[in-house]
């Protein structure tokens, strides 16, 4: 399977933010290729069944599930003072799924004229390592401290690449 994930953060001007962590999964197996004859599942059948699990920060606030556009109910759990957000996905040779997790975050820490926000992510470990891309948008009149590696347009920060080493990143905001 391959996967990428898009998290776009919004930042609202008391430093809280929304966020929106999109995750989309490809079964790369092609339909015509037989795995094994008659295997319906399991991993000779090519299908890719898991239970995709994302962590949401210590505090945060889960808006919505989504499968494709569609509201879905998933299974909320915490875990080391941290929610947990689990979606069963069972996907046939060739198919592919989006999944996105919308939730809100408490506000940053206060700065002189702005605020902090720190933004922090662990890697799954996986055969391919997904593909990521994270926009951190400033609100309104405000504006993005550079942080190490992140481009900076407007008042917008992104960081896109392969999904294999944490990231502790601090933005300054600033009015």
């Amino acid at each position: 399977q391959r996967r990428s994930i898009h998290h776009l953060v919004q930042l609202r001007p008391d430093g809280s933010a929304e966020v929106t962590r999109t995750l989309t999964i490809d079964n790369d197996v092609p339909p015509s290729e037989p795995i094994q004859d008659g295997a319906d599942a399991g991993y000779a059948s090519g299908r890719a069944a898991a239970v995709v699990a994302n962590y949401l920060p210590p505090g945060a606030t889960l808006e919505e599930t989504t499968r494709d556009g569609r509201p879905v109910r998933p299974s909320v759990a915490r875990e080391d003072g941290r929610p947990l957000v689990r979606v069963g996905v069972d996907l046939a040779p060739g198919q592919s799924t989006s999944l996105t997790v919308r939730y809100s975050t408490g506000k940053g820490m206060p700065t002189d004229g702005g605020f902090r926000y720190r933004l922090t992510a662990d890697p799954q470990v996986l055969i391919r390592a997904p593909g990521l891309r994270i926009d951190v948008v400033a609100p309104p009149g405000m504006k993005l401290s550079a942080a190490p590696g992140w481009a900076i347009e407007d008042a917008t920060a992104t960081l896109s690449r392969r999904f294999t080493d944490a990231i502790d990143t601090t933005f300054d905001v600033r009015g």
